[in-house]
């Protein structure tokens, strides 16, 4: 995870976070499938909701709580997300560099750094089977 802060004013900072995909790709998996054991949607029986019709429901939910599980991110309700609410988090995240770097060290911990040589290995061996 890369955390970087710019200053905009001297009153306003932005903060960009930048998490691999690699890093959370089978945590979500992990997420969904386990919402999908439970998942009681309309047309479907409990249990056997597609991932997609998951992801399409419950994606934004699922992905940050898949961070806020490993201490990678925060999550604020919708019902508490107001601007004086954010701005405060925020501030709070650029002025305090033990969280960021343990928030960044959890990331980490969810990256799987051989997932493209994987990727690599598993595309030739389908080249293979299908030549």
């Amino acid at each position: 995870m890369q955390v970087r802060i710019e200053d905009v004013s001297p009153v306003e900072k932005k903060m960009f976070v930048e998490i691999p995909w690699e890093t959370v790709s089978v945590k979500l998996g992990n997420a969904y499938k386990e919402l999908g054991k439970g998942a009681a949607l309309k047309g479907f029986r409990k249990g056997k909701v597609p991932r997609p019709v998951l992801e399409q429901v419950y994606g934004q939910r699922v992905n940050a709580e898949v961070l806020v599980t490993a201490g990678a991110g925060e999550l604020i309700e919708q019902r508490d997300a107001t601007g004086e609410r954010l701005a405060d988090r925020i501030a709070a995240l650029t002025t305090d560099d033990l969280k960021r770097r343990e928030m960044s060290a959890a990331a980490h911990k969810l990256a799987h750094p051989d997932a493209a040589g994987a990727i690599v290995e598993r595309v030739l061996d389908l080249a293979k089977r299908a030549g």
